[in-house]
């Protein structure tokens, strides 16, 4: 399929969809995909790759513990 078509085709698609919600969603991505991309150093690559790795690993507090712990310690 050329790309002459396959815009052809996804605009038809479109078109059809009576959705608002799938056509938010679809919205979405596109703005998403034309979004620039950033580049990283290897530092920051590490760090994002250690953050995900205690994220899996269950080494974090909810948003919901840390609010509780910052107002506690603002307090005194």
């Amino acid at each position: 399929m050329n790309l002459l078509k396959l815009r052809k085709d996804i605009s038809k698609k479109i078109e059809s969809i009576e959705d608002e919600n799938i056509l938010i969603l679809v919205d979405s991505f596109i703005e998403f995909e034309s979004e620039e991309v950033y580049e990283v150093s290897s530092e920051q690559e590490s760090a994002i790759v250690r953050g995900i790795s205690e994220i899996e690993n269950g080494d974090f507090i909810s948003d919901e513990v840390q609010r509780k712990e910052t107002n506690e310690w603002l307090r005194k």
